[in-house]
């Protein structure tokens, strides 16, 4: 019997190390519960391994294909009847993304893939959106952290005025979903609250351990100025501390207007391609800001002794 099986694919800078190490830390807990759930520790240097190159041959998907064959079988005789497979690089990933200044313009041949090697027992497919200045600025700092250029005016002007948004996203996913069903969630619904998103993914209630630990931060000014030096690069940034806001006010204006447009597209049907996850209890996860109220700043990704 076919598993129920939901990807979750993201997108990076929107909880999702933290909703995946909540996963893990928890997962004895969860197969208590009928469910599994596989994070990028099992899949990126082992399950997974040979899907996320530029060209994957057909070799290498087939090994991919008899291991995850094999994995499923062995969840299911431990009595898993619902898996969580979360994994943002099924997208593409953040760097790729500020080099093209283009939000996962590949995201269609990058997940058909996965998809494919799931064997067509994939129900769901969970997208996490978040407003799209923040997300820019933190995957802008995430990539510097990493070694990447920071982005000069021109780069920051191009991600601004790029027609690419997450409706153009979801679309993509849609097309390659082979017959799953899109589920679209508001990162402010769900941000240092995983049991609301694992609602989302499996419409289960499970009471999760750790939630209140998030992982992952996008690095502050002063990380990025220490990184920078140290290449021997410093760079005068606007803030001195805090989270970087590298977008003129006009440019982030831009991008939220074009966010604010996406969740009314998500909230009018999204022409029948997702459905965006409004409806999400509030019960056990406490209370978090409304999805287009995006005003969390530096101080929301905090630390407080843990890593964020």
């Amino acid at each position: 019997m076919a598993m129920d099986i939901t990807l979750h694919v993201g997108a990076h800078r929107s909880a999702t190390t933290s909703f995946q190490a909540c996963l893990s830390e928890n997962l004895g807990v969860l197969r208590a519960e009928g469910l599994d759930a596989w994070g990028p520790r099992l899949l990126r240097k082992g399950l997974f391994d040979g899907l996320g190159g530029s060209v994957v041959y057909p070799r290498a998907a087939a090994k991919v294909h008899g291991r995850v064959a094999l994995r499923l079988s062995h969840a299911q005789a431990r009595g898993a009847e619902t898996l969580v497979v979360s994994e943002e690089n099924m997208l593409g990933s953040v760097r790729a993304n500020v080099r093209a200044r283009l939000l996962y313009p590949d995201v269609a041949d990058k997940l058909a893939r996965y998809v494919a090697v799931m064997d067509g027992q994939v129900a769901r497919i969970v997208l996490v959106v978040r407003a799209l200045d923040h997300w820019w600025a933190s995957a802008c700092a995430y990539a510097v952290a990493r070694g990447h250029s920071l982005p000069n005016a021109r780069a920051l002007e191009a991600m601004a005025a790029a027609p690419r948004t997450w409706r153009d996203v979801v679309a993509d996913i849609a097309e390659v979903a082979g017959g799953a069903e899109v589920i679209v969630v508001p990162f402010e619904r769900v941000a240092g609250r995983p049991g609301a998103l694992l609602r989302a993914c499996t419409g289960k209630d499970v009471a999760l351990a750790g939630s209140d630990i998030w992982r992952n931060r996008a690095p502050s000014v002063s990380d990025l100025h220490e990184e920078l030096a140290a290449r021997k690069k410093p760079a005068a940034l606007v803030e001195e501390d805090g989270r970087w806001r590298p977008f003129t006010p006009l440019q982030a204006a831009l991008l939220r207007e074009a966010y604010v447009d996406d969740i009314a597209w998500l909230s009018s049907g999204a022409d029948g391609l997702a459905t965006l996850a409004e409806d999400i209890s509030r019960a056990q996860d406490g209370r978090s800001p409304h999805a287009l109220a995006c005003k969390e700043g530096h101080q929301d990704e905090r630390e407080d002794g843990r890593v964020a």
